[in-house]
């Protein structure tokens, strides 16, 4: 199953990236498996971008079915601030819904410290430089410079 979602089945240049869902990396599980990422975007339904192959929906179906058996449900209460590492974690996140009575406020930190943080492996590059590389800063106007010993 690892190999099968660590493998790019169709290397070569296109309007989309093919990027395998997990890699080793300095001795470390490298997981990326967001699942607005996995085959087709709707938005490029006019492309022709590939399926996944037939063994690689098994492996999503056992990596799921893992997932679910070995999952840990971590509860909050107000005021708890909740940190994980995006590429050693694999996580989700239940469907909510605000109604009178209950409110949630979530907010997303990408947070990323170039010397401490884990290497970013060559294979899963492309994808990460679009979210959050330098252009995807420059275009979105939030880049911000943070130097440790600042």
């Amino acid at each position: 199953m690892l190999i099968k979602l660590a493998t790019s089945s169709r290397p070569g240049a296109s309007p989309f990236v093919l990027a395998p869902l997990l890699a080793f990396q300095s001795g470390n599980l490298v997981i990326s498996a967001d699942p607005a990422r996995i085959g087709p975007h709707p938005a490029l339904a006019n492309r022709r971008v590939p399926d996944l192959l037939p063994a690689q929906k098994v492996a999503l179906a056992l990596l799921q079915k893992t997932a679910t058996v070995q999952q840990v449900q971590l509860p909050t209460r107000r005021g708890d601030l909740l940190f994980i590492n995006n590429w050693g974690v694999l996580h989700a996140r239940e469907s909510y819904q605000d109604d009178g009575l209950a409110t949630r406020h979530v907010v997303r930190l990408w947070l990323r410290n170039s010397e401490l943080g884990w290497t970013i492996p060559e294979s899963m590059k492309a994808p990460w430089e679009a979210s959050f590389g330098a252009e995807a800063n420059k275009k979105s106007g939030q880049a911000i410079s943070h130097h440790a010993n600042a």
